[in-house]
């Protein structure tokens, strides 16, 4: 696909499933098709990191948006991944919310910094 290797987890995946647009999820179906992309699954490992984040960074809160969040910086985390791509910059792309994940990486042992960002770091001049 390009110089990167993509990934999206199953979560990504589920929510496409849930949109009633069918129209949406047949594009975007095409597009995950199209990039060759490897789906990440959560583990117990990944819940207990997102949990742990959620509890750390977002004062326990519980909604199940906060979860899928937490749960791709997990996932993201436990695999080596050294980007993660997201438009939310609200709970991801956030210096002070990606120095907690971090911490709270370092803190478990992971031995990588994870860098979230928005697409527009990897959409090329040319395009």
């Amino acid at each position: 696909m390009g110089i990167y290797e993509a990934y999206v987890s199953n979560i990504v995946i589920d929510e496409i499933l849930a949109t009633p647009d069918e129209q949406k999820q047949i594009r975007l179906g095409a597009h995950i098709n199209k990039s060759n992309s490897t789906i990440l699954s959560m583990s117990d490992e990944s819940e207990a990191l997102a949990e742990q984040y959620m509890e750390t960074i977002f004062g326990g809160k519980t909604s199940l948006g906060l979860y899928r969040d937490c749960a791709h910086v997990a996932l993201t985390t436990i695999h080596g991944i050294k980007h993660l791509v997201s438009f939310n910059c609200k709970h991801l792309v956030n210096d002070r919310r990606i120095d907690g994940f971090n911490a709270i990486n370092i803190k478990n042992g992971y031995d990588h910094i994870v860098d979230i960002v928005t697409p527009h770091k990897f959409i090329s001049e040319a395009e």
